[in-house]
């Protein structure tokens, strides 16, 4: 069908150049502008269609980038927004700490860790402050934490400005601790995870689930009464001459 058209416009237009009446040629253009009409029609749809279609695609574009433009503002806001909650939190910790540094009845220092052991051998925390800010190796490192106050561990090694911490959980830390409520005493040791051993409590020791351990202030080396953890597993009395206790510290060192 599309080849007949083609073919009969052709004809139209030979016989139009080809006659010179007037009437013939009157009549002519008529017909042919009649004919012409639809396809004119087409075209203009068709040109406005593709215009409209252009002017489509950029507004897409444009709201597009205007999306963009807004999830980066958002997502800039969300970066504000938690830096400064944790500035917020961070500020209420050490408001806290500061509060709990001044009830304590002996001298402290407050410092911060900065890093940890890098040879990952011990479990092992790097802190601030170092010999000339008084501290001395051995020395008892606590903390307040979820609103209660944990023995960390003790300094190993002090550097001027800095000093190496062993934590309690260590396996090579050996604390000296007793039940605060029956006063049984023993020795902590750590696991190298997130528990410690009370080790050397009398297989009759009065110890049950939940008593709380504190250091014993045997050996010098820690105060006396420094908050470990609390009791969460009791052995058997009849296993050999010592019960077997597990003990879950207050600290978490993962914080």
């Amino acid at each position: 069908a599309r080849t007949n058209i083609v073919i009969v416009l052709l004809s139209v237009s030979i016989l139009l150049m080809t006659t010179h009446t007037s009437l013939s040629t009157g009549y002519l253009k008529r017909g042919i502008m009649n004919a012409l009409l639809p396809f004119q029609l087409i075209v203009f749809q068709v040109k406005y269609s593709v215009k409209d279609f252009f002017l489509a695609i950029n507004e897409i574009q444009s709201v597009r980038l205007e999306n963009r433009k807004f999830r980066e503002e958002i997502r800039r806001f969300s970066l504000e927004r938690k830096e400064w909650q944790e500035a917020v939190g961070e500020n209420r910790r050490l408001k806290k700490l500061l509060e709990y540094k001044d009830r304590l009845p002996y001298k402290s220092i407050a410092a911060r860790v900065i890093s940890y052991d890098p040879s990952n051998w011990a479990n092992i925390i790097i802190i601030d402050k170092g010999k000339k800010d008084g501290i001395y190796k051995l020395a008892p490192v606590v903390t307040y934490q979820d609103g209660k106050e944990g023995l960390v561990g003790r300094v190993i090694e002090a550097e001027n400005h800095s000093a190496s911490v062993l934590l309690l959980n260590d396996q090579n830390s050996m604390i000296g601790a007793q039940i605060l409520r029956s006063k049984e005493k023993g020795v902590i040791e750590g696991d190298n995870y997130r528990f410690g051993k009370l080790k050397y409590l009398p297989y009759d020791a009065d110890v049950v689930k939940n008593d709380i351990v504190v250091t014993s202030g045997d050996g010098e080396v820690f105060q006396k009464g420094l908050f470990i953890g609390y009791v969460v597993h009791v052995g058997l009395k009849d296993r050999g001459l010592f019960r077997e206790v597990d003990i879950l510290p207050f600290v978490k060192f993962s914080k």
